[in-house]
């Protein structure tokens, strides 16, 4: 039987720099996907938030000007939920 230490014992026997080169690793990745994540929410969130005004209000334009309209209200939500996702994780 092959015996695999676990997280935490890894972690013991790390010595100064490598605990602080794990733990910043570890919270970069963590920043990251709160980034990724928040930022998918917030782009679908904006984008379905942004439908009615942009594809059914008035003087908007043809339907390529609408979509890239909605498309750029969606990544503006995606930019802000984005940042502030990670801000908080």
């Amino acid at each position: 039987e092959d015996y695999e230490p676990t997280l935490g014992e890894l972690r013991a026997q790390l010595g100064p720099i490598g605990t602080i080169v794990s733990n910043s690793v570890e919270l970069a990745v963590l920043t990251l996907g709160s980034f990724v994540s928040g930022g998918a929410l917030g782009f679908v969130g904006g984008g379905v938030m942004g439908v009615p005004s942009t594809l059914f209000g008035k003087e908007m334009g043809s339907l390529p000007a609408r979509l890239s309209a909605l498309n750029s209200k969606a990544f503006t939500s995606c930019k802000s939920w984005g940042s502030l996702s990670a801000a908080f994780s």
